[in-house]
């Protein structure tokens, strides 16, 4: 019964580490204990690295230990038994070894962190040249903006004046029409007072 709990509390937590803290569009915005969870999680930071120097060492300590510890022999119900050779061979030899075997390891450690630090560096300047790109996209909006700002300014002056030249031409024709029928009445009644003499 014990065990069914936990099954289904480990259930419970891990979909909420995978909902609530592994998504990469929260990296950053989490506290300082979530988002230490969200980096382990997401492999922000390699530590088979370390953990295979720690191996190193201690197998290495161990064997060359084990290795004088081989070159007194030892008692076997009561029998001598030279381990002289074996001791020495051990010394040498494990070292030697397990330098060479944990060697091709790093090689493939150092090809994974060098493809993270390539990954990382390529998004940083990506992320740079959007920003970058924005910018200079921003300015010559701000630029393409202002000319245009500044053509219809001209062109809203030029119609205010082309309409006001217009105006005052109409004002002038309409003018020069209430003269002229101003003087076509003068002339009419000039014309009927002349008729009425005549007659």
């Amino acid at each position: 019964m014990l065990e069914i709990l936990i099954a289904v509390v480990a259930i419970l937590l891990t979909l909420f580490v995978v909902v609530v803290i592994v998504p990469t569009n929260k990296d950053g915005k989490l506290n300082k204990f979530f988002q230490i969870v969200h980096n382990f999680f997401n492999f922000k930071k390699m530590y088979l690295s370390l953990a295979l120097k720690i191996i190193y060492i201690i197998l290495t300590i161990f064997s060359i230990l084990y290795g004088i510890r081989l070159l007194f022999g030892y008692r076997i119900y009561g029998y001598y038994v030279s381990t002289f050779w074996y001791g020495l061979a051990l010394i040498i030899a494990s070292p030697i070894l397990l330098r060479l075997s944990f060697e091709m390891l790093w090689l493939l450690i150092s090809a994974a962190q060098s493809v993270i630090q390539i990954r990382d560096k390529m998004l940083e300047k990506e992320s740079k040249s959007f920003d970058e790109n924005f910018d200079d996209v921003l300015n010559a909006t701000e630029k393409f903006s202002g000319k245009v700002f500044n053509k219809a300014k001209e062109f809203s002056e030029d119609a205010l004046e082309a309409a006001g030249n217009k105006i005052n031409e109409m004002k002038k024709a309409n003018k020069q029409s209430e003269e002229t029928i101003e003087k076509t009445n003068l002339d009419n009644t000039d014309n009927q007072s002349d008729d009425s003499q005549q007659k």
